[in-house]
Protein backbone atom coordinates (compact mmCIF):
# COMPACT_ATOMS: atom_id res chain seq x y z
CA UNK A 1 0.00 0.00 0.00
CA UNK A 2 1.38 3.35 -1.05
CA UNK A 3 0.44 6.29 1.40
CA UNK A 4 1.10 9.94 0.19
CA UNK A 5 2.68 11.25 3.30
CA UNK A 6 4.30 10.36 6.29
CA UNK A 7 1.06 11.52 8.33
CA UNK A 8 -1.07 9.54 6.49
CA UNK A 9 0.91 6.65 6.96
CA UNK A 10 -0.67 4.91 10.05
CA UNK A 11 -4.30 5.64 8.94
CA UNK A 12 -3.15 3.75 5.70
CA UNK A 13 -1.77 0.90 7.55
CA UNK A 14 -5.24 0.48 9.84
CA UNK A 15 -6.64 0.51 6.73
CA UNK A 16 -10.29 1.94 5.88
CA UNK A 17 -12.69 3.13 8.93
CA UNK A 18 -14.78 0.34 10.40
CA UNK A 19 -18.66 1.28 9.35
CA UNK A 20 -21.20 0.57 12.16
CA UNK A 21 -24.39 -0.79 11.59
CA UNK A 22 -27.55 0.84 12.09
CA UNK A 23 -28.70 -1.65 14.21
CA UNK A 24 -26.52 -3.16 16.50
CA UNK A 25 -23.50 -1.13 16.10
CA UNK A 26 -21.52 -3.67 15.55
CA UNK A 27 -19.67 -4.18 11.68
CA UNK A 28 -22.46 -4.74 8.98
CA UNK A 29 -22.79 -8.38 6.93
CA UNK A 30 -19.93 -9.29 4.44
CA UNK A 31 -22.37 -8.96 1.08
CA UNK A 32 -20.46 -12.16 0.15
CA UNK A 33 -18.76 -10.25 -2.85
CA UNK A 34 -15.14 -10.08 -0.18
CA UNK A 35 -13.13 -13.00 -0.82
CA UNK A 36 -10.76 -14.28 1.63
CA UNK A 37 -10.62 -16.01 4.87
CA UNK A 38 -11.52 -15.48 8.76
CA UNK A 39 -8.70 -15.59 11.29
CA UNK A 40 -10.05 -19.34 12.02
CA UNK A 41 -9.20 -20.27 8.66
CA UNK A 42 -13.23 -20.51 7.52
CA UNK A 43 -14.36 -18.51 3.92
CA UNK A 44 -15.65 -15.50 4.48
CA UNK A 45 -17.91 -15.54 1.69
CA UNK A 46 -21.65 -14.86 2.89
CA UNK A 47 -20.14 -14.91 6.57
CA UNK A 48 -21.46 -12.01 8.76
CA UNK A 49 -20.11 -10.77 11.90
CA UNK A 50 -22.34 -9.26 14.84
CA UNK A 51 -25.76 -9.76 15.57
CA UNK A 52 -28.75 -7.84 14.21
CA UNK A 53 -32.19 -6.55 15.48
CA UNK A 54 -35.08 -6.80 12.78
CA UNK A 55 -37.34 -4.04 13.76
CA UNK A 56 -39.06 -3.83 10.40
CA UNK A 57 -39.41 -5.63 7.27
CA UNK A 58 -36.26 -2.99 5.71
CA UNK A 59 -34.28 -3.76 8.04
CA UNK A 60 -33.68 -7.40 6.70
CA UNK A 61 -31.50 -5.27 4.22
CA UNK A 62 -28.52 -5.85 7.24
CA UNK A 63 -28.78 -9.52 6.31
CA UNK A 64 -28.61 -9.76 2.32
CA UNK A 65 -25.68 -12.14 1.42
CA UNK A 66 -25.81 -13.67 5.02
CA UNK A 67 -25.51 -17.60 5.20
CA UNK A 68 -23.87 -17.46 7.92
CA UNK A 69 -24.13 -15.26 11.01
CA UNK A 70 -21.49 -15.16 13.74
CA UNK A 71 -23.64 -13.26 16.00
CA UNK A 72 -27.98 -13.29 17.23
CA UNK A 73 -30.65 -12.63 14.99
CA UNK A 74 -33.70 -10.72 17.00
CA UNK A 75 -36.78 -10.24 14.74
CA UNK A 76 -39.22 -7.65 16.38
CA UNK A 77 -43.32 -6.80 15.90
CA UNK A 78 -42.57 -4.86 12.88
CA UNK A 79 -41.94 -7.51 10.36
CA UNK A 80 -44.22 -9.44 8.19
CA UNK A 81 -42.77 -12.24 7.04
CA UNK A 82 -39.58 -14.28 7.68
CA UNK A 83 -38.91 -15.40 4.25
CA UNK A 84 -35.87 -12.95 4.08
CA UNK A 85 -34.43 -15.07 5.60
CA UNK A 86 -34.02 -17.25 3.13
CA UNK A 87 -30.32 -17.80 2.69
CA UNK A 88 -29.41 -18.42 6.27
CA UNK A 89 -27.99 -21.49 6.84
CA UNK A 90 -26.44 -20.71 10.63
CA UNK A 91 -26.57 -18.16 13.08
CA UNK A 92 -24.20 -18.99 15.93
CA UNK A 93 -26.21 -17.26 18.27
CA UNK A 94 -29.96 -17.24 19.18
CA UNK A 95 -32.89 -16.62 16.58
CA UNK A 96 -35.88 -14.64 18.82
CA UNK A 97 -38.97 -14.15 17.23
CA UNK A 98 -40.62 -11.88 19.70
CA UNK A 99 -44.37 -10.43 19.46
CA UNK A 100 -44.41 -10.78 15.22
CA UNK A 101 -47.41 -10.65 13.03
CA UNK A 102 -46.53 -13.40 11.54
CA UNK A 103 -48.73 -16.68 11.59
CA UNK A 104 -46.52 -19.13 10.08
CA UNK A 105 -42.85 -19.45 9.25
CA UNK A 106 -41.61 -18.84 5.92
CA UNK A 107 -38.44 -18.47 4.25
CA UNK A 108 -36.32 -20.72 7.10
CA UNK A 109 -36.30 -24.48 5.67
CA UNK A 110 -32.54 -23.79 4.73
CA UNK A 111 -31.80 -22.67 8.38
CA UNK A 112 -29.49 -25.92 9.40
CA UNK A 113 -28.46 -24.53 12.82
CA UNK A 114 -28.72 -22.02 15.67
CA UNK A 115 -27.19 -21.23 18.81
CA UNK A 116 -30.77 -20.98 20.32
CA UNK A 117 -34.28 -20.61 18.79
CA UNK A 118 -37.17 -18.26 21.16
CA UNK A 119 -40.35 -18.50 19.86
CA UNK A 120 -42.29 -16.15 22.40
CA UNK A 121 -45.76 -13.80 22.43
CA UNK A 122 -46.22 -14.12 19.04
CA UNK A 123 -49.89 -13.86 19.00
CA UNK A 124 -51.29 -15.04 15.13
CA UNK A 125 -48.32 -17.95 14.61
CA UNK A 126 -50.38 -21.08 14.62
CA UNK A 127 -47.76 -23.56 13.09
CA UNK A 128 -43.75 -24.39 13.40
CA UNK A 129 -43.77 -25.69 10.40
CA UNK A 130 -40.95 -24.64 8.17
CA UNK A 131 -38.06 -25.67 10.44
CA UNK A 132 -37.74 -28.77 8.44
CA UNK A 133 -34.09 -28.43 7.93
CA UNK A 134 -32.89 -27.72 11.43
CA UNK A 135 -30.26 -30.49 12.60
CA UNK A 136 -28.85 -28.60 15.20
CA UNK A 137 -29.56 -26.59 18.71
CA UNK A 138 -26.70 -26.05 20.31
CA UNK A 139 -28.50 -24.50 23.44
CA UNK A 140 -31.86 -24.32 24.50
CA UNK A 141 -35.33 -24.51 22.37
CA UNK A 142 -38.27 -22.32 23.68
CA UNK A 143 -41.45 -21.76 22.44
CA UNK A 144 -43.41 -19.78 25.21
CA UNK A 145 -46.46 -18.05 25.10
CA UNK A 146 -48.16 -18.17 21.63
CA UNK A 147 -51.67 -18.11 22.34
CA UNK A 148 -52.63 -19.32 19.06
CA UNK A 149 -50.19 -21.76 18.76
CA UNK A 150 -51.64 -25.64 18.16
CA UNK A 151 -49.32 -27.82 17.09
CA UNK A 152 -45.67 -27.93 17.46
CA UNK A 153 -44.43 -29.34 13.93
CA UNK A 154 -41.58 -28.94 11.59
CA UNK A 155 -38.44 -30.22 13.91
CA UNK A 156 -38.52 -34.02 12.46
CA UNK A 157 -34.92 -33.27 11.73
CA UNK A 158 -33.66 -31.73 15.55
CA UNK A 159 -32.69 -34.59 18.13
CA UNK A 160 -30.74 -33.30 20.44
CA UNK A 161 -31.58 -29.76 22.84
CA UNK A 162 -28.27 -29.49 24.99
CA UNK A 163 -29.47 -26.55 27.06
CA UNK A 164 -33.61 -26.36 27.98
CA UNK A 165 -36.52 -27.58 26.05
CA UNK A 166 -39.24 -25.33 26.93
CA UNK A 167 -42.71 -25.73 25.70
CA UNK A 168 -44.55 -23.48 27.59
CA UNK A 169 -47.91 -21.05 28.31
CA UNK A 170 -49.36 -21.67 24.90
CA UNK A 171 -53.14 -21.63 25.46
CA UNK A 172 -54.27 -23.71 22.21
CA UNK A 173 -51.68 -26.05 22.32
CA UNK A 174 -52.87 -29.37 22.05
CA UNK A 175 -50.17 -31.17 20.44
CA UNK A 176 -46.15 -31.64 20.88
CA UNK A 177 -45.96 -34.81 18.58
CA UNK A 178 -43.33 -32.60 16.05
CA UNK A 179 -40.54 -32.98 18.55
CA UNK A 180 -40.99 -36.38 18.25
CA UNK A 181 -37.21 -37.44 17.12
CA UNK A 182 -35.52 -35.45 20.07
CA UNK A 183 -33.45 -38.02 22.08
CA UNK A 184 -31.93 -35.91 24.27
CA UNK A 185 -32.25 -32.32 26.49
CA UNK A 186 -30.66 -30.93 29.07
CA UNK A 187 -33.44 -29.45 31.09
CA UNK A 188 -37.32 -29.57 30.33
CA UNK A 189 -40.52 -27.34 31.29
CA UNK A 190 -43.85 -27.97 30.13
CA UNK A 191 -46.07 -25.83 31.64
CA UNK A 192 -49.38 -24.11 31.77
CA UNK A 193 -50.45 -25.81 28.17
CA UNK A 194 -53.60 -25.80 29.17
CA UNK A 195 -55.21 -27.73 25.85
CA UNK A 196 -52.28 -29.95 25.60
CA UNK A 197 -53.53 -33.38 25.76
CA UNK A 198 -50.66 -35.07 22.84
CA UNK A 199 -47.26 -34.99 24.34
CA UNK A 200 -45.96 -38.26 22.64
CA UNK A 201 -43.23 -36.32 21.28
CA UNK A 202 -41.57 -36.76 24.37
CA UNK A 203 -41.47 -40.88 24.08
CA UNK A 204 -37.73 -40.24 22.94
CA UNK A 205 -36.39 -39.23 25.72
CA UNK A 206 -34.96 -41.78 28.32
CA UNK A 207 -33.41 -39.02 30.24
CA UNK A 208 -33.03 -35.71 30.99
CA UNK A 209 -29.27 -34.15 32.48
CA UNK A 210 -31.32 -31.58 34.76
CA UNK A 211 -34.45 -30.60 35.89
CA UNK A 212 -37.70 -31.33 34.89
CA UNK A 213 -40.58 -29.36 35.16
CA UNK A 214 -44.03 -30.28 34.76
CA UNK A 215 -47.19 -27.86 35.99
CA UNK A 216 -50.63 -27.99 34.34
CA UNK A 217 -50.61 -31.40 32.15
CA UNK A 218 -53.01 -33.98 32.23
CA UNK A 219 -52.70 -37.84 32.63
CA UNK A 220 -52.64 -38.21 28.68
CA UNK A 221 -49.69 -35.75 28.05
CA UNK A 222 -47.57 -36.99 31.06
CA UNK A 223 -47.99 -40.01 29.33
CA UNK A 224 -45.74 -38.64 26.92
CA UNK A 225 -42.96 -39.34 29.37
CA UNK A 226 -43.21 -43.17 29.37
CA UNK A 227 -39.77 -43.99 28.11
CA UNK A 228 -38.14 -41.47 30.59
CA UNK A 229 -36.16 -43.40 33.31
CA UNK A 230 -33.27 -40.59 34.73
CA UNK A 231 -33.76 -37.21 36.01
CA UNK A 232 -30.39 -35.63 36.49
CA UNK A 233 -31.93 -32.61 38.77
CA UNK A 234 -35.07 -32.17 40.02
CA UNK A 235 -38.46 -33.03 38.79
CA UNK A 236 -41.32 -31.23 40.11
CA UNK A 237 -44.89 -32.16 39.10
CA UNK A 238 -47.30 -29.17 40.11
CA UNK A 239 -50.88 -27.92 39.69
CA UNK A 240 -51.93 -30.54 37.46
CA UNK A 241 -55.17 -32.44 36.91
CA UNK A 242 -53.42 -35.43 36.68
CA UNK A 243 -55.31 -38.54 39.43
CA UNK A 244 -52.02 -40.89 38.79
CA UNK A 245 -48.84 -40.71 37.47
CA UNK A 246 -49.07 -43.67 35.46
CA UNK A 247 -47.31 -41.94 32.69
CA UNK A 248 -43.93 -41.32 34.58
CA UNK A 249 -44.19 -45.93 35.06
CA UNK A 250 -40.44 -46.22 33.35
CA UNK A 251 -39.04 -43.65 36.02
CA UNK A 252 -35.70 -45.10 37.98
CA UNK A 253 -33.73 -42.03 39.69
CA UNK A 254 -34.51 -38.59 40.02
CA UNK A 255 -30.95 -37.01 40.92
CA UNK A 256 -32.50 -34.13 42.50
CA UNK A 257 -35.48 -33.85 44.61
CA UNK A 258 -38.94 -34.86 43.33
CA UNK A 259 -41.97 -32.42 44.25
CA UNK A 260 -45.15 -32.95 43.80
CA UNK A 261 -47.38 -29.94 44.72
CA UNK A 262 -50.67 -28.38 44.29
CA UNK A 263 -52.62 -31.59 42.36
CA UNK A 264 -56.04 -31.12 43.47
CA UNK A 265 -57.01 -34.64 41.77
CA UNK A 266 -54.54 -36.55 42.29
CA UNK A 267 -55.69 -40.12 44.19
CA UNK A 268 -52.60 -42.36 44.38
CA UNK A 269 -48.72 -41.97 43.19
CA UNK A 270 -49.30 -45.32 40.84
CA UNK A 271 -46.82 -45.00 38.31
CA UNK A 272 -43.65 -44.52 40.54
CA UNK A 273 -43.59 -48.53 41.31
CA UNK A 274 -40.21 -48.31 39.25
CA UNK A 275 -38.93 -45.33 41.22
CA UNK A 276 -35.42 -46.80 43.56
CA UNK A 277 -33.40 -43.51 44.35
CA UNK A 278 -34.13 -39.78 44.78
CA UNK A 279 -31.15 -37.97 45.67
CA UNK A 280 -32.37 -35.09 47.78
CA UNK A 281 -35.87 -34.48 49.39
CA UNK A 282 -39.56 -36.39 48.71
CA UNK A 283 -41.80 -33.45 49.01
CA UNK A 284 -45.62 -33.91 48.75
CA UNK A 285 -47.56 -30.53 49.25
CA UNK A 286 -51.36 -29.79 49.29
CA UNK A 287 -52.25 -32.89 47.33
CA UNK A 288 -55.62 -32.61 48.97
CA UNK A 289 -57.37 -35.92 47.30
CA UNK A 290 -53.56 -37.57 47.50
CA UNK A 291 -54.55 -40.75 49.85
CA UNK A 292 -52.50 -43.79 49.07
CA UNK A 293 -47.93 -43.54 48.39
CA UNK A 294 -47.43 -47.19 48.51
CA UNK A 295 -46.20 -46.79 45.17
CA UNK A 296 -42.98 -45.74 46.70
CA UNK A 297 -42.49 -48.96 48.11
CA UNK A 298 -39.92 -49.71 45.60
CA UNK A 299 -37.78 -46.56 46.80
CA UNK A 300 -34.68 -47.60 48.41
CA UNK A 301 -32.74 -44.34 48.72
CA UNK A 302 -33.67 -40.99 49.79
CA UNK A 303 -30.89 -37.97 49.78
CA UNK A 304 -33.28 -36.08 52.17
CA UNK A 305 -36.45 -36.16 54.19
CA UNK A 306 -39.70 -37.02 53.54
CA UNK A 307 -41.93 -33.66 53.64
CA UNK A 308 -45.23 -34.18 53.29
CA UNK A 309 -47.59 -31.35 54.56
CA UNK A 310 -50.91 -30.10 53.53
CA UNK A 311 -52.19 -33.66 51.99
CA UNK A 312 -55.19 -33.39 54.50
CA UNK A 313 -56.69 -37.28 53.22
CA UNK A 314 -53.14 -38.58 53.73
CA UNK A 315 -52.60 -41.18 56.91
CA UNK A 316 -49.33 -39.65 58.60
CA UNK A 317 -48.80 -43.35 59.12
CA UNK A 318 -48.27 -43.76 55.57
CA UNK A 319 -45.37 -40.86 55.32
CA UNK A 320 -44.04 -41.98 59.06
CA UNK A 321 -43.87 -45.73 58.00
CA UNK A 322 -41.97 -44.30 54.29
CA UNK A 323 -39.27 -42.40 56.30
CA UNK A 324 -39.09 -44.94 58.67
CA UNK A 325 -38.18 -47.78 56.71
CA UNK A 326 -35.62 -45.33 54.46
CA UNK A 327 -33.99 -44.19 57.69
CA UNK A 328 -34.46 -40.42 57.05
CA UNK A 329 -36.29 -37.22 58.94
CA UNK A 330 -39.82 -36.82 58.09
CA UNK A 331 -41.55 -33.46 58.13
CA UNK A 332 -45.56 -33.57 58.54
CA UNK A 333 -48.41 -31.22 59.41
CA UNK A 334 -50.93 -34.05 60.44
CA UNK A 335 -51.38 -35.12 63.77
CA UNK A 336 -53.76 -38.23 63.53
CA UNK A 337 -51.77 -41.71 62.69
CA UNK A 338 -55.04 -42.82 60.66
CA UNK A 339 -58.21 -41.17 59.88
Amino acid sequence: MWCPSLLLALSCLRGPPVVESELTGTNPPDSGETQGTWSDGTDNVGRCPGSYNVYSDKDYGLLEGCEVIDGSVTLYSGITSTEPLGDVSVIHGTLSVLGTPISVFEGVSGLEAVGGLLISDNPLLVGLDGFEGLETVSLNLQIRHNPRLATVDGFESLTVVPGQLDVSGNDALTSIRGLSSVTEVGELALLSNDALEDASGLNGLSSVAASVSLSGVSDSALEGLSSLTVVGGDLDLSFSSVASVQGLSALQTVSGSLLIEHNADLIALDGLSSLMSIGADLVLLENVSLTDISALDGLSELGGAVVATGNVRLCESEILGLASRLDVVAVSDRNEICP
